[in-house]
């Protein structure tokens, strides 16, 4: 797998669990997917000392990630670029934004939901968004070997695909993040890109946003997060 790790210095305005912080995530993020991965770090407006310690953090567990640096005009141009970057790979591709936490298993369940649940390719999450539990949120539900897999229209920027798919639906995600969007609109990207490809998330999640009042339900974060 090609993880196409997005990462910024800053920090926005979104209300946040008391323990995390992105150097938490990155650490999570290090050992549950292992050296066995290819990671790419695309690393939009930092200084010397947080390369630094991006690189410390994955040399420590033997990894060594492809460094990408750049200057980005917003949000939607940082994506935008990191999406170049990722079309230019190959095989199973998993962006993933710098603040989400991983539950052990994630990569086996990201690779199962995207290369054949009921023998359909497409995009997979393994965060279990809690807004797909809203009334009338009806779905279709599929049995997996790691886990149950839900139907579903959007999710995230942080999602794995195959490179070929992504190529091939790149026109739409470059659409949904030109710099007048200022940020990328994977949700609106998504209701389009689901009208003719399935998106699965897992069920329960393997992963989750670290925004307060987004956390994936029924997994203590927390706990995940000192592991």
């Amino acid at each position: 797998m090609n993880i196409v790790y997005r990462t910024h210095p800053g920090e926005g305005q979104k209300p946040r669990p008391p323990w995390y912080s992105k150097w938490n995530c990155l650490a999570n993020l290090l050992r549950v997917f292992g050296p066995e991965h290819q990671y790419h770090f695309m690393v939009d407006c930092a200084d010397n000392d947080y390369l630094l310690q991006l690189k410390s953090m994955a040399n420590a567990v033997g990894i060594e990630p492809v460094f990408n640096n750049f200057q980005s005009v917003n949000n939607a141009n940082a994506f935008r670029i990191a999406l170049d970057y990722a079309c230019t790979l190959d095989g199973l591709l998993y962006l993933c934004e710098d603040d989400y936490l991983h539950r052990p298993g994630a990569a086996r369940v990201l690779d199962e939901g995207v290369r054949g649940v009921d023998r359909t390719v497409g995009y997979a999450t393994c965060y279990d968004h809690p807004d797909k539990y809203l009334p009338r949120a009806f779905t279709r539900l599929h049995l997996g070997g790691c886990c149950h897999w839900r139907e579903v229209r959007s999710t995230t920027g942080t999602f794995a695909v195959m490179a070929e798919m992504l190529r091939e639906d790149r026109d739409i995600w470059e659409r949904y993040s030109t710099d007048e969007c200022g940020w990328a609109r994977d949700h609106a990207a998504f209701m389009e890109i689901t009208e003719r490809r399935m998106l699965l998330s897992s069920v329960p999640a393997y992963s989750t946003h670290c925004e307060s009042a987004f956390l994936a339900p029924l997994v203590d974060w927390a706990e995940v997060n000192c592991q």
